[in-house]
């Protein structure tokens, strides 16, 4: 195969940033910090310094040497997505003397029946599904977890993966009960056949590789028409599925005391407040047979779903709290009242039983709660608080309240802002962290606190920093607010509990900025540009794309029960380090001794890399997460190595084609996880190369075709040809002819 490249130099690194709004995830707003001016106003109201307006690097780097155009023929190429956790490295490798390329993944570890679970699951769960395996301090518990996905049947296998990659494992391995995942599943489709206004749809089964389900639903437009709607699968699994609503334990729940309590006793509130009633009160499950609409937007009443939710707690509560505020809805249903908060939990439960895609909504300082339910015709939330529906100025123009700042919950303990649609006076506040060296400062949990409505101070929201070291929120006006933030680098102000104000008095349209400046330093990239070489040779070309296509920040807010509640957040883009080494450069990187490298480049968002080897020895492209306290980047890269045209292998130059077959020695050998296998063919004919056993039984075969005149590779995953795994120990790699019998050993370490 034969591609020309032009190459304007030897070295030819191009960096882009990322700009404008994303939403890794339904709902979580962030905003663009290059827009705030635009967004809110001109005026900055700067509390701790200059604002700090910091973006992933723009590099244009050439080397110095060579500037020509050449044709060149293709050797190998690969693609991996692989995130990077902190303090480790992805590897793109390229050796001239055998024409290997290889990619070194991040050390990460899961079990056999982890990766047996994460392969059942949809093929759009598995990297969080195996990012949360990876976060088990227990992997008896994590394996307990997976054998969950293993042993649940169809239609249940996506829902039941998807909590398991979504809920905190603090939690799956603490008090709550692991076969919940699948009950609370087989309860969402029981529920599914008694309800006339909405249906589950499954598109594909478990042995697709992309199936998923969402809901369908009969609702009423604007111009009063009956539509069908169908939500996307995220607002499905996130508000619908999940089994956590807020900051309750998602688990069996005894409902005579509240407490944690294994069946019979302990019953879990999907099932309970569907299926049973306390004398007195009307059995929810009975409700329904004449409810066709979810919601009728131009006029809302109790023959829509919204307004059967509604009837139902309105007959089954009673307003004011008593000596005892229960969270779990089990225990707020055997107690028939309560407050705001207790009315906020039990119609969150009442929704997502209902298949009514529900969230809890909360203003913690001014003292209040309610929900929002997701309308697919608008693609929005709405505002719902009892009776009071798509009112969201109710508490501003009505109740007289200027709120601090709204946030929603999501199940695994993350929270988003949506202050702005509960105050008609908007001001944002962007916090920028860096560590003593200037360096961005990441994960840092940022507590903001405002003045509390019965006076004082208490918390309003949470926030954590990006690979950039910032956070933005979007508050209220009319107050003040103070901050505190906790990370790897230290806390500010030092003593446990305590906050500094940094705005007086909010004003509307108002952009406020507070930077902040660690004592302590996070770890040191350590690699420096290096001189260019004066005589490189011209032999091969590596060719590399990436993009950091997001970043996961880990936090956790809140404890439940006690336990931290830790949420992994996917933001864009993701940063990482990149430099180019040879092998002598990249062990002083690894050793944390000073290296060089070229194409040095810090918080790369993306780039493409075009890098011709000056010299004859090994050569790695490395994306460092080094510099990172916490977050961790997920990077997709593609990789190419070219020969020149003009240069082969056996004599240095003249003809490309090989003069004879060959069969390199595998690569890396031992291995564990890919073994790479390079080989040349010299004329056209049916090249067969197969792996076998010491006895000499075939394991696997890797090729069976014609080949044209050049040089190739195949790769060995361990797998056998039945599927299986193969076991540890000695194999035989061979290649085959119509001429030739080429073999060479292999170590298989599992």
């Amino acid at each position: 195969m034969l591609r020309k490249v032009k190459i304007l130099a030897a070295v030819i690194i191009v960096l882009f940033s990322a700009s404008g709004a994303y939403s890794a995830e339904y709902g979580a707003t962030e905003i663009d910090i290059t827009q705030i001016s635009s967004m809110v106003g001109t005026d900055w109201a700067s509390t701790g310094g200059p604002v700090v307006r910091m973006q992933p690097e723009i590099v244009d780097y050439s080397s110095p040497w060579g500037q020509f155009t050449d044709d060149w023929n293709f050797i190998a190429n690969d693609t991996i997505t692989s995130t990077i956790m902190t303090g480790f490295h992805l590897m793109v490798s390229f050796d001239p003397a055998t024409e290997v390329l290889s990619i070194t993944e991040p050390p990460f570890s899961t079990t056999a029946t982890q990766a047996a679970a994460i392969q059942r699951a949809p093929r759009w769960v598995r990297a969080d599904l195996c990012d949360n395996f990876q976060r088990f301090t227990v992997p008896t518990i994590a394996d307990w977890v997976a054998q969950e996905i293993l042993d649940a049947p169809d239609p249940y296998v996506d829902e039941v993966a998807f909590q398991a990659a979504h809920l905190s494992p603090g939690l799956l391995g603490g008090a709550m009960y692991i076969d919940l995942l699948l009950y609370n599943a087989e309860l969402i489709y029981g529920v599914d056949d008694g309800l006339n206004f909405v249906d589950i749809i499954d598109y594909g089964a478990s042995s697709d590789d992309d199936y998923y389900s969402t809901t369908r639903y009969n609702t009423i437009d604007e111009n009063g028409d009956t539509v069908i709607v169908e939500i996307e699968p995220e607002i499905y699994y996130w508000n619908v599925v999940h089994p956590k609503l807020s900051d309750e334990l998602p688990t069996y729940i005894d409902p005579a005391n509240g407490q944690s309590a294994a069946p019979p006793v302990g019953v879990f509130w999907r099932d309970y407040l569907w299926n049973l009633a306390d004398s007195g009160y009307v059995l929810y499950n009975t409700m329904w047979d004449s409810v066709t609409i979810l919601w009728d937007r131009g006029s809302p009443d109790i023959t829509d779903a919204i307004g059967t939710v509604n009837s139902w707690i309105g007959n089954v509560m009673n307003w004011g709290a008593g000596a005892e505020r229960p969270i779990q809805p089990v225990r707020i249903y055997a107690l028939h009242c309560g407050n705001c908060g207790e009315y906020q939990d039990i119609r969150a439960a009442a929704g997502r039983i209902a298949l009514i895609p529900t969230i809890c909504t909360s203003n913690i300082c001014e003292d209040h709660v309610w929900n929002e339910f997701w309308a697919d015709d608008s693609q929005e939330w709405i505002h719902w608080d009892g009776g009071d529906i798509n009112n969201p100025l109710l508490y501003e123009n009505g109740w007289g309240k200027r709120l601090s700042a709204v946030f929603n919950y999501r199940g695994d303990g993350y929270i988003w802002g949506c202050t702005e649609m509960y105050s008609s006076g908007i001001c944002t506040l962007q916090v920028a962290l860096t560590d003593s060296t200037g360096k961005p400062a990441d994960g840092v949990k940022i507590k903001v606190f405002a003045d509390f409505y019965y006076g004082g101070v208490y918390y309003t929201t949470w926030g954590v920093s990006n690979s950039l070291g910032l956070a933005t929120f979007l508050l209220g006006d009319e107050h003040d607010y103070y901050i505190r933030v906790e990370g790897a680098l230290g806390s500010y102000p030092a003593g446990s509990n305590t906050y500094t104000q940094i705005i007086d008095n909010s004003l509307p349209n108002t952009a406020y900025s507070w930077n902040y400046e660690f004592a302590n330093a996070s770890p040191n990239f350590g690699v420096t540009e290096a001189e260019p070489y004066q005589n490189p040779l011209n032999n091969y070309l590596l060719e590399i794309e990436y993009d950091c296509t997001f970043e996961t920040m880990y936090q956790a807010y809140f404890s439940i029960s006690g336990i931290a509640a830790q949420f992994a957040y996917k933001s864009s883009p993701g940063l990482t380090d990149v430099f180019i080494a040879n092998q002598a450069n990249f062990f002083n990187y690894l050793t944390m001794s000073p290296a060089e490298g070229f194409g040095v480049t810090d918080n790369s968002a993306s780039g493409q890399i075009s890098y011709i080897l000056p010299t004859a020895e090994t050569w790695n492209v490395v994306f460092s997460n080094r510099e990172l306290s916490v977050n961790s980047p997920t990077v997709q890269v593609t990789a190419a190595v070219y020969r020149n045209s003009a240069w082969s292998v056996e004599n240095g130059g003249g003809s490309d084609a090989p003069a004879k077959y060959s069969l390199s020695a595998p690569y890396p050998n031992p291995f564990n996880a890919e073994a790479l296998i390079a080989f040349t063919a010299a004329g056209n004919e049916r090249i067969t190369i197969g792996v076998y056993d010491i006895s000499g039984r075939r394991t696997a075969v890797l090729t069976n075709g014609f080949y044209a005149p050049g040089y190739y590779n195949v790769k060995w995953n361990g797998m056998t040809e039945q599927g299986g795994k193969a076991a540890s120990g000695i194999y035989f790699v061979t290649m085959t002819t119509g001429s030739q019998h080429l073999s060479q050993k292999v170590c298989l370490i599992k």
